[in-house]
């Protein structure tokens, strides 16, 4: 569980992006097991494309799924899908393409940002809202 001043900047995948400070801890290897791109990793079919418009965004999906996986409250889902829309602008901005499809490719991942919202929660490992004192304990369930 990650909270908003605990986004930092940091190089990943060629690029600068905002993840929660432990995701810079993690190896390679350990970042593989919770991370799958784009999309549900218990969908059956991979429908959500890694790319907008050819343009390899799986690098914000990788942070999103961390965050994922690491879980917390209904804010902190927010703040992970907060957290997508801003790391694929960052792609987007850091990529040489004319004006006309850095429009088209901010379009499209402002639609990500409402399909994770709207759809996500499934995906998200949601706390017992119960344990909200003691998560600052960090002895929660």
């Amino acid at each position: 569980m990650s909270k908003l001043k605990d986004y930092i900047k940091g190089k990943y995948k060629k690029y600068e992006l905002f993840a929660p400070s432990e995701f810079w801890d993690l190896t390679d290897e350990e970042k593989a097991e919770v991370t799958n791109g784009c999309g549900a990793a218990s969908a059956a079919i991979d429908f959500v494309p890694d790319t907008i418009y050819g343009l390899d965004i799986s690098a914000s999906c990788d942070i999103h799924d961390f965050s994922y996986n690491e879980g917390g409250l209904e804010e902190d889902k927010f703040i992970a899908d907060l957290f997508l829309l801003v790391n694929v602008l960052q792609i987007i901005r850091q990529s040489p393409s004319n004006n006309f499809m850095k429009t088209l490719r901010y379009s499209r991942a402002i639609k990500y940002f409402y399909a994770v919202d709207f759809f996500g929660d499934d995906a998200f490992r949601f706390l017992d809202p119960e344990c909200e004192a003691e998560l600052e304990e960090e002895d929660c369930c």
